[in-house]
């Protein structure tokens, strides 16, 4: 394994293995070899296989069961959900990475709007911004357009009303608002929003550009996981700093890693061990994400890596004999003046790729587009242009990610990305 931190935390990881030993069955039975000699090192990662069946009561701290708790799952759309557990003061210990960046010490202070449109339901993210908000003495409105309630065209008339000063989305929402908006004469820069918190659904950096140039405001990207909260928050160099006081992490590395798109040497699939967790911490668990670590010094003064996120385990696409992830693909779309909604094709002989657009030149743009990415990834492309909003109702109300934008047809029309 590849160590992610800037140093071992020893006394830390004792500390966790001893009390999770002592006082919960799962990690006890599983840290047998542990404490009988065995190093850290030792113990096996935890995989989502190794949870199956198991009782999160069972892996939760007894003395957490006197307090406040927050039970969520994950979406599983790569597989069973995973269950945690979340105590108020995990939850506001969160508050401290909010000082990262002016414009989120901005929207989380007394006074500021703040507009949640993240799922609520069991997701971690939008319930803990909402605990977060509340301790902030912030005002909130709760947008969250999973339900009949507030669907997309209702969300958007409340962002006109309240102007909140910062979104807090999904990249597919605030796209989505967008749209809307501009179906109705109205430019999205005009509502007032100074930033945009990006959660939930990686996006490239192309795309975060396409949101800060549509709504005219600073867009931050956060990497997270629900079953442990944030990993790594934005700096204002528009770093994601991996937060080392919370998290010992640990690469796996990937056998295809020689063949990945990149420079960076560190890239592997993220494991990581909660320092602080007060309900329910997890040693060595193992992410799905493969990600990069960047040790070069950043300009904002944090010494902690920065972490890139490449796509999900078993999410790579082999390309012309080189590996590569969605959003290397998103990245190149996203350089033309072509709507958010997007859909590819990769097929043994190359790409096809659908795009929506207004571009009275469309023959130029698909001609555009294509030459670009088939230089990109050396292969064929063809492209073929759609009207808006014939990819993607975006009107609609939403459910779990929907729209299949990466489809691999060499293993039997798998689903690689959708959002």
């Amino acid at each position: 394994m590849i160590r992610v931190n800037s140093s071992i935390p020893h006394e830390k990881l004792k500390s966790l293995t001893e009390t999770l030993y002592a006082r919960t069955s799962f990690w006890k039975e599983r840290m047998d070899t542990l404490v009988e000699g065995g190093s850290f090192e030792s113990l096996p990662p935890l995989t989502r296989k190794d949870l199956s069946g198991i009782s999160p009561y069972d892996m939760l701290l007894p003395e957490a069961r006197n307090e406040y708790l927050l039970y969520c799952e994950s979406t599983g759309t790569t597989g069973e959900p995973i269950s945690s557990f979340h105590s108020l003061r995990d939850i506001l210990s969160l508050e401290a990475i909010l000082r990262t960046h002016p414009l989120l010490q901005k929207s989380f202070s007394p006074g500021a709007v703040v507009a949640n449109a993240l799922p609520y339901e069991m997701g971690f993210i939008g319930q803990s911004i909402s605990i977060l908000l509340k301790s902030s003495q912030a005002t909130e409105i709760p947008i969250s357009t999973r339900t009949t309630v507030c669907p997309p065209v209702r969300a958007v008339e409340i962002l006109k009303k309240l102007r909140p000063i910062c979104l807090v989305a999904l990249p597919v929402d605030a796209e989505c608002y967008a749209q809307i908006l501009r179906d109705e004469g109205t430019e999205p820069s005009s509502i007032g929003l100074e930033l945009i918190l990006v959660s939930s659904e990686p996006s490239s950096e192309n795309r975060r550009k396409r949101l800060e140039e549509t709504y005219g405001c600073t867009v931050l990207n956060f990497y997270g996981a629900s079953e442990v909260g944030p990993v790594a928050v934005p700096c204002s160099y528009g770093s994601l700093h991996f937060l080392e006081d919370h998290f010992y992490g640990e690469l796996n590395p990937v056998t295809y890693a020689n063949r990945l798109i990149t420079k960076v040497e560190s890239t592997g699939e993220l494991v990581l061990t909660t320092l602080n967790n007060t309900a329910m911490p997890l040693v060595r668990y193992c992410t799905h994400d493969i990600i990069s670590i960047v040790r070069d010094s950043c300009p904002c003064g944090n010494l902690s890596p920065s972490v890139v996120y490449r796509f999900r385990a078993g999410g790579q696409l082999n390309i012309g004999g080189k590996v590569y992830g969605p959003l290397d693909i998103e990245d190149v779309i996203y350089e033309f003046n072509v709507g958010p909604w997007y859909q590819v094709e990769v097929t043994d002989h190359g790409m096809i790729v659908y795009v929506e657009s207004n571009d009275d030149y469309r023959s130029r743009l698909e001609r555009d587009l294509a030459d670009k990415m088939t230089a990109a990834f050396d292969v064929p492309v063809f492209v073929l242009s759609r009207s808006p909003g014939e990819l993607y109702a975006y009107r609609e109300i939403r459910g779990r990610k929907p729209m299949a934008r990466i489809i691999n047809r060499k293993t039997s029309d798998a689903v690689i990305w959708a959002s």
